[in-house]
């Protein structure tokens, strides 16, 4: 009997202080605020995000899946040229795609040629090269939190969102135009 109520007594006694440097450790981080750092001014993504499309797959069940595009820009500047581009890349893509479609096995998609397969023929939609990369995802993707935040490409925009971007910098280096009406 004795032997019990000691070893309750030191697993009371240990709960209690285990509890006490817990709470103390949580009154010290309360204590000590942490700075937010400073919202960093909107800066042109390096990389764009396509609008999902269909894509033909080479699968006996299914002719065609919807995919995601990511497009890794060389230099951030090109990000509106290659936006102006679109219609070019997708008609690439779709091009490569029809000759040799994206395999399926497993009845998942084998996306990893993929990249590969097309960096060239949309390269050479521009007068120049402008893609360093291509990422691939299946299914329509749309970037938000979660574990798509962890990828390479997580800080992205479409074009629509980079234009309005844009326009909204514009706007305030300019300053808001005046028109003015000749009434008589």
């Amino acid at each position: 009997m004795p032997v019990t109520i000691i070893s309750r007594s030191i697993s009371y006694v240990s709960a209690g202080l285990c509890a006490l440097i817990l709470a103390t450790a949580a009154a010290g981080a309360a204590d000590t605020k942490k700075e937010k750092p400073e919202a960093k001014a909107w800066e042109v993504p390096s990389h764009i995000q396509l609008a999902p499309f269909m894509v033909p797959i080479d699968y006996h069940l299914q002719s065609a899946t919807v995919v995601t595009f990511f497009l890794e820009a060389t230099d951030r500047k090109d990000v509106g040229r290659i936006c102006a581009y679109v219609p070019r890349i997708r008609d690439a893509i779709f091009q490569v795609l029809s000759r040799k479609p994206i395999p399926v096995k497993n009845r998942k998609l084998v996306l990893r040629n993929v990249p590969e397969q097309l960096l060239g023929p949309i390269n050479e939609a521009f007068d120049r090269p402008m893609l360093d990369n291509i990422y691939v995802a299946a299914g329509a993707v749309r970037m938000g939190g979660g574990s798509i935040s962890r990828l390479p490409f997580a800080r992205i925009n479409g074009c629509q969102t980079i234009r309005k971007k844009q326009d909204e910098l514009r706007l305030d280096t300019e300053g808001p135009t005046q028109t003015y009406s000749l009434v008589e």
